[in-house]
């Protein structure tokens, strides 16, 4: 009896964050996955690709990159967070040969700890999304949720389907899991890693 109740606690704990950052916000929508965001599947071509996730996002893609090849990507593409006043980048889709081929949610540079104030909110088939702690990832997946302390922080899940990663916003130590959040999504090729600080 006393596992489920622990079960329950950590549920309960999970979901009260998401609650109060998605106040005024589009309920999270569980699409993220190792294979694509939806039905925007990595294999897709670009002009059906940006025009799928025009309509999910509400915005417009923008901000169209040129990369040199890096890691399996020559160009990408993002969607910007409409409340930001710093439009900081909501989602970047990556490319190689004008096709899908990976995407990160939120972004790693800016320390985003929170979830967009409008628009719909992703997050993985199993409820991971921006801004929840490692220790919600790690009671959504179990053992299969990895975290390390490579890149400043960073966490990942193997699953049947493929593997999805992310930033943390700090080094995960023993005890600190709870303060230490997610700060994007990653699946598929998103370029070069950067150098580990």
């Amino acid at each position: 009896m006393s596992d489920y109740f622990d079960r329950l606690e950590m549920e309960l704990r999970a979901a009260v964050p998401r609650a109060v950052a998605a106040a005024g916000a589009t309920p999270a929508r569980d699409m993220l996955s190792p294979r694509g965001i939806a039905r925007v599947t990595f294999g897709r071509r670009r002009a059906s690709v940006v025009a799928a996730l025009d309509r999910l996002l509400g915005v417009q893609g923008t901000n169209r990159q040129s990369h040199r090849g890096d890691c399996g990507v020559d160009s990408s593409m993002s969607w910007w967070e409409k409340s930001s006043a710093s439009g900081l980048p909501l989602l970047t889709a990556y490319f190689a040969h004008n096709r899908l081929v990976g995407y990160q949610y939120g972004d790693p540079g800016s320390q985003i700890r929170r979830l967009p104030a409008r628009g719909p909110i992703l997050g993985t088939t199993r409820g991971l999304t921006i801004g929840d702690t490692l220790e919600q990832g790690r009671w959504l997946y179990g053992s299969a949720f990895k975290i390390s302390t490579a890149q400043g922080g960073s966490w990942k899940v193997t699953t049947a389907s493929g593997s999805i990663d992310g930033y943390a916003s700090g080094v995960p130590r023993p005890g600190n899991l709870g303060a230490i959040k997610v700060l994007t999504i990653d699946a598929g090729h998103v370029g070069c890693p950067a150098v580990s600080p």
